[in-house]
């Protein structure tokens, strides 16, 4: 689903959030990489070590990811 909202956005983007770090966030950001290599992508998760794993743009809070991003996408069951 969030690659088809990527090809459906009609402007461009620059900064591209993901909020996780688990399997499909991973998958995310992989796919995302590689259709915006242009495009920063930025990460905020509660478990810190996973989401350095997946790229190096982290965000302290949610907050600081939502000010930064074009789009900001969820990839975790929590519900917190």
């Amino acid at each position: 689903a969030g690659m088809i909202v990527l090809q459906l956005i009609p402007w461009t983007l620059k900064n591209i959030g993901i909020i996780g770090s688990g399997s499909l966030a991973s998958q995310l950001c992989k796919l995302t990489k590689a259709k915006h290599p242009q495009a920063k992508v930025m990460l905020y998760a509660r478990n810190k070590i996973k989401a350095a794993e997946l790229g190096d743009l982290m965000c302290d809070s949610v907050e600081d990811l939502l000010a930064k991003c074009d789009i900001v996408f969820t990839t975790t069951s929590s519900l917190e």
